[in-house]
């Protein structure tokens, strides 16, 4: 305990200096002062969430100042799952603070918070792969649905290869299924599913290896009976070529649907993607306070609501979920992976920017 204690005085003593910036930084309030030094203290204990809970004290005393942004990362950055709202403090502070003299080890910093972010999001998709093996789904075809949705992940976790294999794999899995109505459901999901990892894929910087997908989505589509059902899924892979700017591709898929309401879907993801040629959109420059309202937002059903309880506390959000029934159990695992992918993805979006 000493030893970590000592490490923690170290580490907080590197960043934590009189004269970090290459301008003194503003005076703070004598309110805000006295609770970043009372933060600076716990932290020393160490006790992260005390340090954060005067820190949070100090930033309602002083809501502009770059420096309590910056305490706050730090101790955020030394809880686990919290990784992305540690990314978004230290964003912030070097949007508003960008001549900081101590601005490259705070960008070394971020770059390993967002590579154990991304770690820590692979594992969680791994674990709820394996759930979806455990749970004995009511039907067939729901054990499918589910497996879809974790390839989903993988491939927007950057783990496009082992998405793919997994659909491959879950398209054996649906030809088997003896109920016609829970086959062509099946088959449904993995082929709209494979058109959106082409898309990811083609973002990702593989237009090759995007087209091939394309090409399985096919493949997978022409297996569906209900002409209905085919109809719905080659407008998927419709609105996703559009998305990846095949445009002549689209429009010929487009020709070939037969009814109306998906036809109309698809023929309008045509137009926004032609549309969007001539309008590419300029630049922008990202300022902190698109990181602040990341880290204040508490609206559950947007992409990176970083102040919910997954990003707060995943441990107790996730014991609050437990169940003994195991499809329970998945589900709720399944919302709060979904949230985590949203998150980091949205993130990265702004770093990249």
């Amino acid at each position: 305990m000493k030893i970590k204690k000592l490490l923690t005085l170290v580490y907080f003593s590197l960043f934590v200096i009189p004269g970090f910036c290459q301008s003194t930084p503003a005076p703070l309030p004598p309110e805000a002062q006295e609770a970043v030094n009372q933060g600076i203290a716990a932290a020393k204990l160490p006790d992260f969430p005390l340090a954060i809970q005067h820190f949070e004290e100090a930033r309602k005393a002083a809501p502009q100042s770059p420096v309590i942004w910056y305490y706050l990362g730090l101790a955020e950055s030394k809880l686990p799952g919290r990784e992305l709202r540690a990314i978004c403090w230290f964003e912030a502070y070097l949007a508003a603070n960008p001549t900081a003299q101590n601005a490259a080890a705070v960008k070394d910093e971020i770059n390993t918070l967002d590579i154990k972010s991304q770690l820590n999001l692979a594992n969680m998709i791994r674990s709820l792969q394996d759930l979806a093996n455990l749970v004995p789904f009511r039907n067939p075809w729901l054990k499918v649905l589910a497996q879809t949705e974790v390839a989903m992940y993988q491939a927007e976790a950057g783990d496009i290869a082992g998405a793919q294999k997994a659909l491959a794999s879950q398209i054996k899995s649906a030809e088997i299924i003896e109920n016609e109505f829970g086959k062509g459901f099946a088959l449904q999901a993995v082929c709209e599913t494979q058109a959106e990892v082409a898309a990811t894929q083609n973002d990702a910087g593989d237009p090759a290896g995007a087209q091939k997908a394309f090409a399985s989505a096919l493949k997978t589509a022409d297996l569906i009976l209900k002409s209905e059902d085919k109809s719905w899924s080659l407008a998927h892979i419709v609105h996703n070529l559009a998305q990846a700017g095949e445009i002549s591709s689209a429009i010929s898929i487009t020709e070939q649907i037969q009814y109306p309401a998906p036809k109309k879907f698809a023929q309008e993801a045509v137009d926004w993607a032609q549309w969007r040629v001539n309008h590419v959109p300029t630049p922008r420059v990202v300022s902190y306070s698109d990181w602040i309202d990341k880290l204040d937002d508490q609206d559950p059903d947007h992409n990176c609501a970083l102040n919910t309880d997954p990003f707060l506390d995943l441990g107790a959000y996730l014991a609050s979920k437990n169940s003994n029934d195991k499809e329970l159990l998945f589900d709720a695992f399944n919302k709060t992976t979904e949230k985590f992918v949203n998150a980091q993805n949205a993130v990265d979006q702004l770093l990249k920017q």
